[in-house]
């Protein structure tokens, strides 16, 4: 019975692979990689293989390859013992200046393999149309010993995109207001996805067909604005915009060889690839199945939402934290002040376009957004602000628009208490964040929105008196009428104390959904420690990250930051000093005027205690001791002090 035959066993293949690059990583699976500049080991390899694959879609470069290995192998093909396979892979730029036969038509039929001798290629292709001719030549009288085959592939998508990125990333980062259109966008763009390629490639090589030459596309027929369009809705902000040929490639993300395939304006026809009886992963095309390939996009690229929050008492530093992070990290920052700016801002535009009348207004939205700022705006002015459901209804849209669900955010703050932690990231009625391979009897209801609640969470502690401080050393002029008014920021501070006790914080919202903060205490580190602290936790950004221009303008602006502290430090070194050499100098100069004086007026004691010194002396004593010494010269004794001594002694006048 053949139901009880064995299944045969599986074809083994040894893999040899050339690669892009120097720095580029082999793919795992190949076994050996050699290089096409090698020529003798690169022949060598070619003479082991029973199957080629050459792709010059996407490399230029690769044309050189493909192109010497088919003529070696042409050359060489009488010697094989083996039948061997060569395929191929190119791009429907060769196809780009082939016009329909029915050209004139309103509705054009699709151009289909069997018209590949008509084919024109678009002028900067012309290698590949070669290429392919010398392929499919090569491919003849050789006695089956090397059979060739040419799939000529649509501009492919999913696995993280190639001639597609640089709209993606656009959608992606926001960057702009639309996703640009080259063009009209009513070109019809010919794609197949890279998974849908691989198994008409592996098809071909298990199952070779009888047409040598084939078209792999989907059966969309979607035009380059249906792409853009879906993109932008999914990934982006929703709006499109056209852009002139002549400034596509101002915006640095479109290569002129990208540019000149997604404004080819070609429709073509499956015609064997259509009949393979293969694994189809996006046969309905790129619109289609765009959550599979936008999800496919996320994974290949390594971009994930990135979601911090960060907690803490007032005047701690969280929002210079927060604008640090969200400058580091290109993630947008939420804070209650901005989403209610935001939001009041959306409402203010709406209302305006009542009184413009522009005929694609919305009237009846923009009357209902009119009603409701005129209500919000008499709240402000008699309460001072606005109710928090609705400031909590507004955050809660904030964290589901497109930026934050593909990117994140940093949430400067956190809600108040549990209660509003959990009315903030609970899932709404249409939200489907659990695992889907999770049984609903293990959901827990009140589990937090996987796409919405943060990620991390970084408590930011300090004492009272150092908060405090940092709030006196403030300018009078940035805090007067202000929540960090003295008499204001005090009772904001209390309240932040009793509602964060061990029992009632509201970080034990997030610490009982497995989500555990990290404290850093603040009081003795800088701006650029805590935000390592941060980084050391967080990790490498999880999106495309700063490009090297921004990590060059940020190191430049890092420098001249260190430069002014440095300059002024050394100016206020300098004033210090200075002033402390005047300080020196003038203290000298004090105890040298001092010195003078008191040796002046000592000076002036001995003169005066002289004066009656002199005369006792003068009466007394000179008049006998002159005559002693007139004596002592007129003897001039041999011990004349013995002569003065007993003169003065024999003619003391106080001795009678």
């Amino acid at each position: 019975d053949e139901d009880d035959d064995e299944a045969p066993a599986p074809t083994e293949y040894t893999i040899m692979g050339t690669l892009s690059s120097k720095d580029s990583i082999a793919p795992k699976g190949v076994d050996q990689i050699v290089s096409s500049k090698d020529t003798e080991a690169f022949r060598a390899a070619l003479l082991e293989c029973d199957v080629f694959v050459f792709d010059i879609t996407a490399d230029f470069e690769e044309i050189e390859a493909t192109t010497a290995a088919i003529a070696y192998l042409h050359e060489q093909h009488e010697e094989f013992t083996e039948p061997k396979i060569f395929v191929c892979i190119s791009t429907c730029m060769t196809w780009a200046a082939t016009k329909p036969l029915d050209h004139d038509a309103e509705e054009v039929t699709p151009l289909t393999e069997e018209e590949y001798r008509r084919r024109r290629p678009h002028r900067s292709f012309k290698a590949h149309i070669d290429a392919e001719r010398l392929v499919s030549k090569c491919g003849k009288k050789t006695g089956g010993r090397l059979t060739t085959y040419v799939i000529n592939s649509g501009l492919t998508y999913g696995l993280g995109e190639s001639v597609f990125h640089g709209l993606f990333r656009q959608a992606w980062e926001l960057n702009v207001p639309a996703v640009p259109v080259y063009g009209s966008g009513s070109n019809h763009v010919p794609c197949i996805h890279a998974l849908d390629l691989l198994a008409v490639v592996q098809d071909v090589i298990q199952t070779p067909p009888p047409v040598r030459y084939l078209l792999a596309v989907d059966d969309a027929k979607s035009t380059l604005g249906d792409l853009v369009t879906c993109i932008s809705q999914h990934l982006g902000p929703n709006q499109t915009a056209a852009v002139p040929a002549e400034d596509a490639l101002l915006d640095g993300y479109t290569t002129q060889a990208e540019f000149d395939q997604l404004t080819v304006d070609l429709q073509l026809e499956a015609g064997a690839v259509g009949e393979m009886e293969i694994e189809w992963v996006s046969r309905e095309g790129f619109v289609e199945n765009f959550k599979k390939v936008a999800n496919e996009y996320r994974k290949q690229r390594h971009l994930q939402p990135l979601r911090i929050a960060l907690h803490g008492p007032p005047a701690v530093g969280k929002t210079a934290l927060a604008e640090a992070l969200s400058k580091l990290y290109k993630l947008p920052l939420l804070s209650e002040e901005a989403v209610i700016a935001k939001a009041m801002a959306r409402l203010r535009a709406s209302a305006a376009t009542l009184e413009t009348a522009e005929p694609e207004a919305d009237t009846e939205q923009a009357e209902a957004d009119q009603e409701q700022l005129a209500a919000l705006e008499a709240q402000l002015k008699e309460v001072g602000v606005i109710e928090h459901d609705q400031v909590m209804e507004w955050y809660k849209a904030a964290l589901r628009e497109t930026q934050c669900q593909n990117q994140g955010y940093i949430m400067d703050g956190l809600p108040a208490t549990e209660e509003l932690a959990k009315g903030l990231f609970l899932p709404g009625d249409d939200d489907d964040s659990f695992d889907e391979h999770e049984d609903d009897e293990e959901r827990d209801p009140d589990a937090p929105d996987r796409r919405t609640v943060p990620e991390f969470v970084f408590t930011l502690t300090a004492s009272d008196d150092c908060v405090i401080d940092r709030v006196l050393q403030l300018p009078e002029a940035e805090v007067a009428d202000t929540k960090n008014s003295a008499s204001q920021f005090q009772a904001r501070l209390a309240k932040y104390r009793s509602q964060n006790t061990e029992e009632t914080t509201v970080l034990n919202y997030f610490d009982f959904h497995e989500i555990h903060p990290v404290a850093i205490p603040v009081e003795t580190l800088s701006l650029e420690q805590v935000v390592q602290r941060v980084g050391d936790v967080v990790g490498e950004p999880r999106n495309y990250g700063l490009s090297e221009a921004e990590k060059a303008a940020l190191a430049a602006e890092k420098e001249e930051a260190e430069r002014a502290e440095r300059e002024a430090r050394e100016a206020e070194e300098a004033r210090l000093a200075a002033i402390e050499q005047t300080r020196e100098q003038a203290a000298q100069a004090e105890w040298t005027a001092k010195r003078e004086a008191v040796l002046k007026e000592h000076q002036a004691g001995l003169d005066q205690a002289a004066l009656p010194l002199r005369t006792f002396l003068m009466k007394h004593i000179m008049p006998t001791l002159t005559e002693g010494l007139m004596q002592v010269c007129k003897s001039r004794p041999e011990d004349p002090i013995d002569f003065l001594a007993e003169y003065l002694f024999q003619n003391n006048p106080q001795i009678d």
